[in-house]
């Protein structure tokens, strides 16, 4: 096993990911349906920007290999 090396976006995303989860427990704490609409949103916003951002992103990768 080697140990995971640090690439750079990563220590954004771990804390994007951390605040996202203290804002979620804190949020389903003291409003239980303002979190199901927007988790609804965030789902809907999520899908549509993997939707788009998918091949763009593809595209790009294969557009640097050559």
């Amino acid at each position: 096993m080697k140990p995971y090396k640090w690439k750079k976006g990563d220590g954004i995303t771990t804390v994007c990911i951390i605040i996202g989860a203290i804002l979620g427990f804190i949020g389903g704490i003291f409003y239980p349906s303002l979190l199901d609409e927007i988790l609804h949103k965030f789902i809907e916003f999520t899908i549509v920007i993997v939707v788009i951002l998918s091949p763009i992103i593809v595209i790009i990768r294969i557009a640097r290999k050559f």
